[in-house]
């Protein structure tokens, strides 16, 4: 994943959970990708806890687009 651009990268973790409120509240699945694939970068605890918030929305999106 090296080299590839990361524009939420800026963002502290107060604001990654703020996108993902809006994410979720606008169902955004290609937002919670991009928020997904920060987080990956990320080792807080705050952060691992909300990698798994957006891990289970889109499990649950994919879920009711199937």
């Amino acid at each position: 994943m090296q080299g590839q651009p990361r524009p939420l990268a800026k963002l502290k973790i107060d604001e990654l959970a703020g996108e993902f409120i809006a994410a979720r509240n606008y169902r955004d699945v290609n937002r919670m990708a991009a928020l997904q694939a920060e987080l990956e970068h990320r080792r807080s605890r705050r952060a691992r806890a909300l990698s798994a918030h957006v891990s289970l929305a889109l499990a649950s999106a994919a879920k009711r687009a199937a």
